[in-house]
């Protein structure tokens, strides 16, 4: 099965949903996204700290969820977060402070290696 563009930008919508401080209800691992085409595979990101917002998705076909495709979602900056997107990026891009970049709590090697 490969990922279609409708899929991905329903994944990337769905990404800012991870964000605490936009929804009552953000989404966690084993929640479907996408149009319920998707599950969330691994502990999403809600970084209060430096703003980072992601999820780590597979594709789920005929009820199963299939761990060969799986896409990694990051939200893009969010003017309207009090800031700490607009900090992070500032600081990262524009000072080339990359040690706020390096503050996820999503081991992506551990999630990686587990799969092969």
């Amino acid at each position: 099965m490969m990922v279609t563009e409708k899929e991905y930008v329903g994944i990337a919508e769905d990404v800012y949903s991870v964000d605490s401080k936009k929804t009552s209800s953000p989404y966690q691992k084993g929640d479907r996204v996408a149009g319920d085409k998707f599950e969330i595979i691994e502990k999403v990101e809600d970084n209060l700290e430096n703003g980072m917002q992601a999820m780590a998705v597979a594709p789920v076909i005929d009820g199963q969820v299939d761990t060969s495709q799986i896409v990694i979602a990051y939200a893009g900056t969010n003017i309207w977060d009090g800031g700490r997107d607009a900090d992070t990026d500032i600081q990262s891009i524009g000072l080339g402070n990359t040690t706020v970049m390096l503050k996820s709590s999503i081991d992506y090697k551990s999630i990686l290696a587990g799969l092969c």
